[in-house]
């Protein structure tokens, strides 16, 4: 049992009773069309030591260190590596871990290097499924995400959502031309969480300017440094990703502003915006156009029907003016014209009802298979 105390107030209980309850057991799936994984004892000691550590802190930080193990699927077993992923402890509750895998030796997972499995509560169920799957009708970035049972080491861990990571392979599904993805350092956003909101904080701390100080770095850096056409591809996006940090360049520039509409558009559609949060952007540097395009991914949380049915993003429209175009990107976003018109252009065909009756009517057979 863990007891989490937030900012250090004091807490009285009256006729407190412990009861311990069984071990939840989860339906036995058909094996073959499930993600087998197997660890030995002294990884899994390993794991549940981090997730120890993890409560102690009351922040989960990805270290770095991976487990090795074999996962089995319906094209036979491969090498992997994994380790938690996600940094609120809703990822480690119980035994139903959230886990980040690479394959190794040069294998895949249905043509993936890096995914993650989670919970499909941590996305909102099948909300974030019917996210992906609008995105990909219309062309627009966004992860592979769908559902699997899970066995670890022969132990049902029921379903599971898969979502794939970022990496070469997520650009070549999507039919767009290699190029680097790049997102915000996160960090020390986390960092200072911890300091302000974990187990060990300091009281009276103040949080960081997260976003204003944050670095651009890139996923898989080590072609950066072995590849040099890729590096010359990095050095552009890190400018034009720069530039729209502070400011510096018309948004026409910077980006795809008929992607970046039917982005914000569909955004508003589904109503999950935690993806569109500064530290949970990715960006990926299009070489055919010279211009950015925002992957879709990590749209909802458990709290989404209780936090963050936030406004919609026309209302940035009306705080594009000099003294507040500079206060929010998203304001910044709308001082284009071009992108307003766009925007406009998509919000009208997205809320048609010929529109959604039109997309629910492909999607409703796969949305019955998986209630």
């Amino acid at each position: 049992m863990f007891g989490w105390l937030v900012n250090g107030k004091e807490a009285y209980f009256d006729d407190l009773r412990i009861e311990k309850f069984d071990k939840k057991k989860y339906f036995q799936h058909q094996r073959e069309d499930a993600i087998n994984l197997y660890f030995t004892d002294k990884k899994v000691r390993k794991f549940e030591q981090a997730k120890e550590d993890a409560y102690a802190e009351g922040i989960h930080f990805s270290d770095g260190n991976w487990n090795k193990g074999i996962l089995s699927f319906d094209q036979g077993p491969i090498p992997i590596k994994a380790r938690f992923k996600g940094d609120w402890l809703d990822h480690l509750i119980g035994n139903k871990w959230s886990l980040r895998i690479k394959t190794r030796k040069g294998n895949t997972f249905h043509r993936m290097k890096e995914f993650s499995v989670q919970s499909p509560e941590s996305r909102y169920f099948l909300h974030e499924y019917l996210a992906h799957q609008l995105f990909l009708e219309e062309g627009l970035l966004t992860t592979r995400y769908d559902f699997a049972p899970l066995y670890f080491n022969q132990t049902s861990r029921g379903v599971y959502a898969i979502e794939e990571h970022f990496t070469k392979q997520l650009i070549e599904y999507n039919l767009r031309r290699e190029g680097p993805i790049l997102k915000f350092d996160e960090n020390p956003m986390w960092k200072g969480n911890a300091l302000h909101k974990g187990l060990n904080a300091i009281p009276g701390w103040k949080a960081f300017p997260n976003y204003e100080t944050s670095r651009i770095l890139a996923f898989g850096s080590s072609q950066i440094v072995e590849d040099e056409s890729f590096r010359q591809k990095f050095l552009i996006a890190h400018s034009l990703l720069y530039q729209f940090k502070n400011r510096l360049a018309p948004v026409d520039d910077l980006f795809e502003i008929d992607k970046l509409a039917k982005f914000l558009a569909l955004s508003d559609l589904h109503q999950g915006k935690h993806g569109a949060t500064w530290h949970n952007l990715r960006f990926y540097y299009n070489p055919i156009s010279c211009k950015l395009e925002i992957i879709n991914y990590d749209n909802f949380t458990p709290e989404f029907q209780s936090r963050e049915r936030e406004s919609n993003f026309a209302l940035n429209f009306f705080q594009v003016t000099e003294k507040f175009k500079y206060k929010h990107f998203y304001t910044y976003f709308f001082t284009s014209k071009k992108l307003r018109e766009a925007y406009i252009k998509a919000v009208e065909l997205y809320s048609s009802e010929s529109y959604v009756n039109s997309f629910y009517d492909k999607i409703e057979p796969k949305l019955k298979a998986y209630q």
